[in-house]
């Protein structure tokens, strides 16, 4: 089994986890229903890893909204499976913010500053640089969701995309990783928070 299945079936398992212990002490932890939601056309980056043996880091951030108006939508979590605190956010950032030449994506955006962003708990700047790897390739058309114990996201649609080495800083958390990022193009991507 390759480090990448490992890391995704220990994901995948702590989620699981997540989801079963938040059902058994919360019944009514989704009750509130969508929050936010945001469909993609075009350019997007994330990223997926496991900091240490307890904080995973998740982030995502894509192009869409109206041809003649394009906007750029950015959705972060830091979660601490060892202490159970948490950060993210979710919204609207400046397309400024994510840039997109050649093999290589870049976002620069403090959530905190941007008044058309909801965030919680840390404070700090996500600047992240992707480098495509084009040998390492998926396409995907479906379903997805991703849970934690303060939200879940919930994606239908469709997309491109290759793996992507990633560098910089999530919050006051380093990134550099090999494997962990996507970088692609979404054809019709729909996304939606759930608090």
């Amino acid at each position: 089994m390759t480090a990448h299945a490992r890391r995704y079936n220990k994901l995948h398992a702590t989620c699981f986890v997540l989801l079963a212990t938040m059902i058994a002490s919360s019944p009514s932890a989704f009750a509130a229903g969508v929050v936010s939601s945001f469909r993609s056309k075009g350019a997007f980056a994330s990223l997926d890893v496991q900091h240490d043996d307890c904080t995973w880091l998740n982030v995502s951030v894509s192009r869409g909204g109206p041809v003649a108006a394009p906007e750029t939508y950015l959705s972060y979590s830091v979660y601490n499976t060892c202490t159970g605190e948490s950060s993210w956010g979710y919204g609207r950032i400046s397309n400024r913010a994510f840039t997109v030449s050649g093999k290589r994506s870049k976002l620069d955006t403090d959530p905190t500053t941007n008044p058309d962003m909801v965030t919680s708990g840390q404070a700090g700047r996500i600047a992240l640089t992707w480098t495509a790897d084009q040998n390492v390739r998926w396409s995907w058309d479906g379903r997805s969701e991703s849970i934690t114990p303060t939200q879940r996201i919930r994606s239908r649609g469709s997309y491109e995309s290759s793996a992507a080495s990633v560098v910089g800083n999530l919050l006051s958390f380093p990134v550099r990783t090999q494997s962990a990022g996507q970088v692609g193009k979404n054809r019709d991507m729909y996304t939606e928070v759930v608090r």
